[in-house]
């Protein structure tokens, strides 16, 4: 007769074993060529990044211009963003 803790350790070994043969099973999620960019939502191109910085700037200018401090600016600039974007 197994005491129960010898019971448990055979137990824990079979689940963590079997685990592992189930994800060496997994098929693995099929790869681009190489030398293909994929643009997604999640990947700005460098062009949209250029615009974005040329916007934040201008925002910031304007933000200047109007002599507004901290929450008052980042108010403004979030709208004036949110504007420009559309």
């Amino acid at each position: 007769m197994m005491s129960i803790p010898r019971v448990l350790a055979v137990a824990l070994l079979s689940s963590i074993l079997g685990t592992g043969a189930v994800l060496a099973q997994a098929t693995p999620p099929p790869s681009l060529a190489p030398g293909f960019a994929q643009t997604t939502a999640k990947h700005k191109t460098a062009e949209d990044r250029k615009m974005e910085r040329r916007m934040k700037a201008d925002c910031k200018k304007q933000a200047r211009s109007q002599h507004l401090h901290f929450g008052k600016r980042r108010a403004f600039m979030k709208d004036c963003m949110s504007k420009m974007k559309t």
